[in-house]
């Protein structure tokens, strides 16, 4: 089964879940050994060459994470890519109902949440996993 998650960028902590300025939706993988290796790295390069600039960031991220893996699938399947394009990755308007983990970005830090099953409509039961600075 798929671990599924959610990663959410804010303009600062004071904002709540419900307030972020971009969400992205990752199908698989998105334990934090899955998702953390790749998100903490990129962040902090980014932050370096250009600041904290939400709506970019989170693009790039999106792109970044789908790049990692359309290599990963390619070296997989012995050089072959066709059915990328397909892979499970999204922009969404509100958090997925079936997440596991949720990664707050914010200018500081990365702070990983555990969700029950649902999370989603209730916002209620999340546990916070871990805590990364980024500078």
């Amino acid at each position: 089964m798929s671990t599924r998650c959610n990663i959410a960028f804010y303009e600062n902590e004071e904002k709540s879940f419900e307030e972020f300025e971009a969400l992205i939706y990752k199908h698989s993988d998105g334990y934090p050994d899955g998702v953390l290796p790749l998100l903490i790295p990129f962040v902090q390069r980014f932050l370096l060459a250009r600041g904290y600039d939400v709506e970019y960031l989170s693009a790039r991220t999106l792109q970044y994470f789908a790049n990692e893996t359309d290599r990963s699938l390619q070296e997989y399947r012995g050089g072959r890519s066709e059915g990328f394009e397909v892979l499970g990755f999204g922009i969404c308007k509100d958090f997925h109902g079936d997440i596991e983990y949720l990664y707050c970005v914010y200018p500081e830090k990365v702070k990983v949440y555990s969700v029950p099953f649902d999370w989603a409509h209730s916002k209620e039961g999340h546990e916070l996993e871990e805590e990364i600075e980024t500078r």
